[in-house]
Order: structure tokens, then C-alpha cells, then sequence
């Protein structure tokens, strides 16, 4: 009994899933911080913070994952990709919906840049999913372009990567 217990929690959509995340982060992670090496130092700042902030965060998730611990009724956050009693062709869709919202965000930049990408997502992501309203999903993408525009353009020279579209229209 205790064997089907295992088994069936460790072929789980929920369990799959999860670890398909955490392996794509850790392989963007290390590919991330190989590639830091050969740019200007302004430019690999950026990855290796963000790689010394998400290892940790995702060892602990693994290690949570590996332990099999659930998270309580209580919990701030929803972590898994299932929610008790639910119909599985509704996970399967919400594991759908954020695999493509991800892959359209990185099309995004690479097509457009982060400039554009990332403050157009957080709208459309808080607008449309967080139901936010326009103040709030304005002001907040505001606010994204600003910390792009200060932090990084400003405070830190970053180098970033020329975008396709403004490649082909001749704007770069």
C-alpha cells in the first residue's frame, strides 16, 4: 500500500511538474552564469544575483518536494499545481496556461526587449489574471519601466541585448 502511495505521488502532475520547473530554472541558472563570464562586468551583475537569490530558493523547494511535505491550508502562497478536488483537465489547463504565459514573455523580450516586454506583461498579467484594475496594473508596470530604466540603465550601465524587431525596423 505504502508503495502505491509513493508511486502515485511521484508520477503526479503536481510532482512532474514541479521538478520540470525547478530542473529548467537551475539549467537557466548555470547557463546564465557560464555566459556572465564573457560579458562586461556592469552586465554580469545581473545574472549572478540573480543566481546566488535563486539557488538557495530552489534547493529548499526541492528539498521540500524530495520530503514530500504539503503545504498547509493556511499557506500565503499557492506552490503547487494542484488544488484538492479539483478536475484534473482544470491542472492540466492551468499548467498549460503558465507554460505559455512564460514562453510568450521570453518571446516578448527577445522580440521586443525588456524595456517593452517586461512592463506589457505585468500589465497584461495583473490586468487580466490578477484582476488589478487599470490603476494598479498601469502603476505597477510604471513602476517596473522606471526600476529598468533607473537601476539598471542608470545606476548600473547594464549592457542589454539587441532586440530582433528593433534590429529589422532599424531602430538600434
Amino acid at each position: 500500500m505504502r508503495w502505491r502511495n509513493l508511486r502515485t505521488y511521484w508520477l503526479s502532475t503536481e510532482v512532474l511538474g514541479e521538478l520540470l520547473l525547478i530542473a529548467l530554472a537551475f539549467a537557466l541558472f548555470g547557463y546564465l552564469f557560464v555566459l556572465s563570464f564573457d560579458w562586461p562586468e556592469a552586465a554580469r551583475l545581473l545574472p549572478r544575483i540573480a543566481v546566488i537569490i535563486g539557488v538557495p530558493f530552489g534547493l529548499v523547494r526541492l528539498v521540500v518536494l524530495l520530503r514530500r511535505v504539503r503545504p498547509s491550508a493556511a499557506s500565503v502562497m499557492d506552490t503547487s499545481f494542484r488544488i484538492e478536488g479539483q478536475d484534473p483537465r482544470a491542472i492540466a489547463g492551468r499548467f498549460v496556461r503558465i507554460w505559455t504565459w512564460l514562453l510568450a514573455l521570453y518571446l516578448g523580450i527577445w522580440m521586443l526587449g525588456f524595456h517593452f516586454a517586461l512592463p506589457v506583461g505585468t500589465f497584461i498579467y495583473l490586468f487580466r489574471y490578477g484582476k488589478a484594475g487599470w490603476v494598479w496594473s498601469v502603476g505597477l508596470s510604471v513602476a517596473i519601466y522606471a526600476t529598468i530604466k533607473l537601476v539598471y540603465d542608470v545606476a548600473l550601465d547594464a549592457v542589454w541585448f539587441d532586440a530582433v524587431i528593433p534590429q529589422w525596423l532599424g531602430l538600434v
